[in-house]
């Protein structure tokens, strides 16, 4: 396995990242449907959602420069 592999397994996990970021917003959302009606309910999710997505973005664009700067300068 080389280092560009390497690189292209950390995109992978920013993208596994990113769906339990979009698992989270789903439940954010069913939350506030809750809230609406009156029923009390977490609101910490609003805040995973975001703090997640963020990670995940970040962790593909550092496997993305990786991968590629593993590629250009072996």
């Amino acid at each position: 396995m080389t280092r560009v592999h390497v690189g292209m397994l950390i995109m992978a996990g920013g993208v596994a990242i990113c769906g339990l970021a979009a698992a989270a917003g789903r439940a954010s959302d069913r939350g506030a449907r809750a809230r609406a009606d009156g029923t009390a309910e977490g609101h910490g999710f609003a805040v995973a959602t975001i703090v997640l997505m963020l990670v995940g973005i970040v962790t593909i664009v550092g496997g993305f420069g990786f991968a590629v700067s593993s590629a250009i300068f072996p």
